[in-house]
């Protein structure tokens, strides 16, 4: 069964702070616990904030995969968040134009083969700084 906590599909202008979102640990069945997510490929998401918010287990905490060859998503801001023992690419960004990447606690006890930070086919000015990455990650950013 998968946990899909915030789907964006299609929508824009819209902002998630101070929250908690807790998903399954994905040691203990779906692969697919997801807590926030764009998954319609074909449609970006523009001028969504995340910020001061924790995020609890699952594998992606934020999952947003637009296609490049469609449609680019922009002002992303992924700012003050705390991610907890995700099991998978933390922050997957595909398709973006100058999102920004800050200030965000990252830590995992789990052992991941993913990078905490990963930005996909993304283009302009690309901000990821003073984020905190700690734990069994195979890459950082």
């Amino acid at each position: 069964m998968a946990t899909n906590w915030g789907k964006t599909n299609g929508c824009s202008n819209l902002e998630f702070s101070n929250n908690t979102l807790n998903a399954f640990d994905f040691n203990s069945g779906s692969l697919n616990n997801h807590l926030i997510i764009n998954s319609a490929y074909d449609i970006a998401i523009d001028n969504l904030t995340i910020s001061n918010n924790t995020f609890n287990n699952g594998t992606n905490a934020i999952f947003l995969y637009a296609d490049f060859n469609i449609q680019y998503s922009q002002g992303i801001i992924i700012d003050q968040n705390n991610f907890l023992n995700q099991g998978s690419g933390i922050i997957l960004l595909r398709a973006a134009i100058s999102p920004q990447v800050t200030n965000n606690f990252i830590t995992t006890e789990k052992s991941i083969y993913s990078s905490a930070i990963s930005l996909l086919n993304c283009k302009g000015d690309c901000v990821i700084e003073n984020n905190h990455i700690y734990g069994l990650l195979e890459k950082g950013i």
